[in-house]
């Protein structure tokens, strides 16, 4: 297989079909999640991960493993962002050394055209749900301003993927309250 990156080709691999690669060093070091426990990922669910011969991640795997490593990680938050802002496979053409030529989206769910993920699998929309349901469980939890507004942003994003509105965090701050005060 010819990779047709035209910068750091350790990294980045473009296949001829198009198809983009990213290296789990380069994932680590982007996500601040350790490279050994990216493999261990990768070799447990295999299933959930597409790999080229030089066992890089694909655009798909790599959204799913920074949603998955945020809960865990929260490093991954800005990465995640980059993510969401650009789409993944974008991501891995730029690093690659294309110049890509953006278009203005002039959807309300941004977010979701950008990620590109296409029709959920009931598996990913499971995985989305979850995701929610911790960000909304970290917003709530957290005293920062800042960490509070960049999960608050990300949660809109992954409610935007899915199709439902953003919980009103206000009310579940609300509710939370409530319950210390017993």
């Amino acid at each position: 297989m010819e990779n047709l990156a035209r910068k750091n080709r350790e990294d980045f691999t473009i296949n001829e079909n198009g198809d983009a690669f990213i290296s789990q060093m380069a994932i680590s070091r982007s996500t601040g999640i350790p490279q050994s426990t990216i493999s261990d990922w990768i070799r447990k669910w295999s299933v959930g991960y597409n790999t080229n011969e030089l066992n890089q991640l694909d655009a798909e795997s790599l959204q799913k493993l920074v949603i998955f490593g945020s809960s865990k990680y929260p490093s991954c938050l800005a990465f995640m962002g980059t993510l969401l802002e650009a789409g993944a496979k974008a991501y891995i053409y730029h690093q690659a050394g294309y110049k890509l030529d953006a278009i203005q989206v002039s959807s309300s769910r941004k977010s979701m055209a950008a990620i590109n993920l296409g029709q959920l699998t009931a598996k990913d929309y499971i995985s989305f749900l979850k995701q929610i349901a911790d960000f909304g469980d970290r917003i709530v939890s957290t005293q920062n301003i800042f960490t509070r507004k960049l999960l608050i942003a990300h949660l809109k994003d992954l409610c935007d993927i899915v199709g439902h509105p953003m919980p009103d965090i206000k009310i579940i701050a609300h509710q939370m309250d409530l319950l210390n005060d017993v």
